[in-house]
């Protein structure tokens, strides 16, 4: 093994920490974080060599956006109809034009929208009898415990505690 492959050699023998897929993920997205204080806090000559950087960056994303977006899929039709054609439309071509999504573009987009989906838990019917069952349970919990009696507040006393005066000068 060639002396440079250290990291690769410990990986393969010890392998990675559990959450590692966690952290690159994680650290992928504080990426744009990290970039725009770039952009903020660079002064000068670096700040142009960045804004140069990253504005050659934006074009080709465009470009490569724009070029796999919506392309123009043209078919001909049947070479061999069934039926002879007549001699006026043999010379014309029948394209058939449709416009595809590039695949790249379509899981882009889902994991865009995955990003921000919350799982909705799958709740399943309770039976009836399930449901009466859970409820006496209930009802001999709350007959053996100690009765708990609270007192309706007093509304004098509550006129009282918000408008600072005493029950007596009511």
């Amino acid at each position: 093994m060639p002396q440079n492959e250290y990291m690769e050699k410990h990986r393969k023998e010890h392998g990675r920490r559990l959450d590692h897929e966690e952290r690159t993920r994680k650290r992928e997205a504080r990426e744009a974080h990290t970039i725009s204080a770039k952009a903020t806090n660079l002064r000068g000559f670096r700040a142009k060599m960045f804004q140069q950087e990253r504005h050659k960056h934006k074009i080709q994303m465009r470009k490569q956006i724009k070029a796999l977006e919506e392309k123009n899929v043209q078919s001909a039709g049947d070479k061999d109809p069934s039926q002879p054609l007549p001699s006026y439309l043999l010379d014309r071509n029948n394209p058939q034009q449709a416009k595809s999504l590039s695949s790249a573009i379509k899981n882009r987009r889902s994991e865009k929208s995955a990003r921000y989906s919350v799982p909705i838990p799958k709740v399943s019917g309770m039976l009836n009898s399930l449901a009466l069952l859970s409820e006496r349970a209930d009802e001999n919990v709350k007959a053996k415990r100690a009765p708990r009696l609270v007192d309706p507040p007093n509304p004098l006393a509550l006129l009282s505690i918000y408008c600072g005066t005493r029950i007596a000068d009511i």
